[in-house]
């Protein structure tokens, strides 16, 4: 079926009711303001998506049975997806299921969206792979986290050029307007007028995988990163790539950026120390209007997989007893974090305070990863 900008405007309508009836602000209002920052409809779609409902498994679970019950009471039978004529039978007189039914509707349909795309821009990432490799576990300059080194408790790999295409889709999402039925002859098109000249800077970008798919698309690209051991694959694949710390971006990079990223760099390889001097030189590494978009790892991990982790990287040398011992003697809300894996401890306010304008954030997607999207003011 083709997605005809009425049906995206559809999409939008629904997702604005689902998410801000309750602010005061009409539609109209709240159109006009987004036009006038220049966003794309795919923008604002992804931007009200981000303020829906957290649902994990159990929820959706719970809703979809919830749902299939109260369809068999009405003498419905679901067979496929619940169109809104049979959501209205089966929410009548229940509008907190009603509204619980609709956002898990519009959360699921962002996913299937977002599946759609990998599978179609797969060619386009898979131009990197001829450079493909893992990184050495002893390559990486552990940090102190909580007292216990990261290196010691991370499996440092770098897996296939597909682990980028979230960051594919929610770059392309902000910066191209994507309807969800884009063939990928018409990705690629999107994809090469979006970034085509455009100075696009990654930070921690290990052998340059993704910035190789960029600079294949026209982009002029540049990549930090302290691990001088990729040096040789980078150059390899012809990509500008500085051994540096991020925190001293103007000595590393000239020219303004029109788009900074980061993908899992904002995670435990980087301390809470750390963070606000890499957030704060980035914003002055960027050109007014341009963009920021970070993901970041916020999947909490059982114990036992945790541990089981540790025990792998003993087998590498590092003191796996200590650290269990280390781990079992921290404060109940430091092992959660630590479970959590994302130690990224800026807020809003503080992203604001830098001057940044936040457009999405703290929202999971299918890889498990917050993706923060913010825009430097013109």
């Amino acid at each position: 079926m083709r997605v005809t900008k009425e049906m995206q405007a559809y999409r939008i309508h629904d997702l604005f009711n689902a998410t801000e009836e309750q602010k005061g602000k009409t539609l109209k209002e709240f159109l006009l303001e987004k036009i006038s920052e220049r966003r794309t409809p795919s923008s604002v779609e992804e931007e009200l998506v981000t303020r829906l409902p957290i649902f994990d498994n159990e929820d959706n679970e719970r809703i979809t049975q919830k749902a299939i019950e109260s369809a068999q009471k009405a003498g419905i039978e679901i067979k496929g997806v619940i169109d809104e004529e049979i959501s209205a039978i089966i929410t009548r007189g229940d509008p907190e299921f009603e509204k619980e039914l609709r956002a898990l509707g519009l959360v699921n349909f962002q996913k299937e969206m977002q599946l759609e795309f990998y599978q179609k821009a797969k060619p386009l990432l898979d131009l990197s792979r001829r450079y493909e490799f893992p990184a050495r576990y002893e390559a990486i300059t552990p940090a102190q986290i909580l007292g216990v080194k990261a290196a010691c408790i991370e499996q440092f790999t770098y897996g296939r050029s597909l682990s980028y295409a979230s960051m594919f889709y929610h770059m392309m999402r902000h910066l191209a307007n994507l309807n969800g039925s884009e063939s990928p002859e018409e990705i690629e098109y999107l994809a090469r007028k979006a970034v085509s000249g455009r100075r696009i800077l990654e930070l921690g970008c290990g052998p340059g995988f993704f910035l190789y798919v960029l600079k294949q698309l026209g982009a002029y690209v540049t990549g930090v990163d302290k691990n001088e051991s990729f040096r040789e694959q980078t150059a390899k694949a012809g990509l500008n790539v500085i051994c540096g710390d991020a925190k001293n971006l103007q000595d590393l990079v000239s020219g303004k950026q029109d788009i900074v990223i980061s993908k899992d760099f904002l995670s435990l390889a980087v301390t809470r120390d750390d963070a606000g001097p890499i957030m704060e030189a980035s914003f002055r590494a960027m050109k007014p209007g341009a963009i920021a978009l970070h993901q970041i790892e916020y999947s909490k991990m059982p114990e036992e997989k945790y541990f089981a982790m540790i025990d792998e990287a003993g087998k590498k040398g590092a003191d796996a007893e200590k650290i269990k011992r280390n781990f079992s003697e921290l404060p109940p809300e430091q092992r959660d974090m630590l479970l959590r894996k994302n130690i990224f401890n800026i807020s809003p306010a503080h992203i604001e305070q830098i001057g940044y304008k936040l457009i999405t954030g703290f929202k999971h997607d299918l890889q498990e990863f917050l993706t923060l999207t913010m825009v430097k003011p013109r």
